[in-house]
């Protein structure tokens, strides 16, 4: 069969991610071709409404990653049912089944991480956290950085953030933000073993990498008590309440001494985002 696997260039580290290990882990059936029109079937990975209104109307078999939902501009899923019903099968680390129990097959899994690359690095703990992405609002970077400006962290902790992206405005008088991009990822997980947190904090919906990545290499990841976090990271994470003071709450989190990452806790994640039993599960669905 052959498969056609690539993201538009314009999305994010996540999705390239996770085309790439598409293509590493395929099966001996699947053939990874460079053009649609050359494939008997495309994965296409989704986001937003500018890759739902070419689904409404497509006729080559495909298959489907749902990386949002609720921020797609049709966030019901009775606006993606036809979608959702005609695809060999959606992967999506929501629990679809919940909401259209049986109107498409859906692949419940979370995105992975590559354990021959994202280990700990046995190194010092150089940063309190490490941060990603573009917005700082939305993606609660600045929070971040105005709970470490309180000088409230716990004497064991260091008081320095990391982040992976571009240098904000908002870093503008913090002296103690570094910023790096264009990472390799042995680098990349080089940082997050220098952290003791990692923050997956996003507005709304999103799964996010650096969580994952960042727990297998030993920083604690920090998200939001939403189900769907609760589910996949289970106690390896502290959460926060998304309805209350972000940065009140993270003041608090970094004056409590920080729960070490424990080898077992390694363990369990490593097996938990496996990229490879993660993308031949959802293959297996396929061929």
């Amino acid at each position: 069969m052959k498969v056609y696997l690539a993201a538009d260039p314009r999305l994010g580290y996540a999705i390239h991610r996770t085309a790439r290990m598409l293509a590493q882990y395929a099966p001996k059936a699947v053939e990874v071709v460079d053009s649609p029109a050359r494939a008997d079937l495309r994965v296409w990975h989704v986001l937003g409404a500018g890759e739902r209104t070419p689904l409404l109307t497509e006729t080559q078999p495909y298959a489907v990653v749902q990386y949002c939902l609720q921020t797609t501009e049709h966030p019901h899923p009775d606006d993606w049912q036809s979608v959702w019903a005609r695809a060999k099968v959606v992967w999506s680390y929501y629990d679809l089944t919940s909401v259209m129990p049986a109107e498409a097959k859906f692949y419940h899994a979370p995105l992975g991480v590559d354990d021959t690359v994202f280990k700990p690095c046995g190194c010092t703990k150089t940063y309190l956290v490490g941060t990603s992405g573009y917005v700082a609002g939305t993606e609660y970077i600045d929070a971040w950085t105005q709970a470490l400006a309180t000088q409230s962290t716990s004497p064991s902790l260091p008081r320095q953030q990391f982040h992976l992206g571009p240098r904000l405005s908002q870093f503008e008088g913090y002296p103690f933000v570094t910023t790096e991009n264009g990472l390799t990822d042995s680098q990349l997980a080089t940082r997050w073993g220098r952290c003791v947190y990692v923050s997956g904090l996003r507005a709304i919906e999103g799964f996010e990498l650096p969580a994952a990545e960042g727990l297998v290499c030993g920083a604690r990841p920090v998200l939001f008590a939403r189900r769907d976090h609760q589910f996949w990271f289970g106690d390896t994470a502290e959460y926060l309440d998304e309805f209350q003071d972000v940065t009140a709450q993270l003041v608090a989190l970094i004056r409590r001494p920080p729960r070490k990452v424990t080898s077992v806790e390694r363990q369990w994640a490593r097996a938990r985002f496996d990229w490879a039993s993660i993308v031949r599960n959802f293959w297996n669905e396929i061929v």
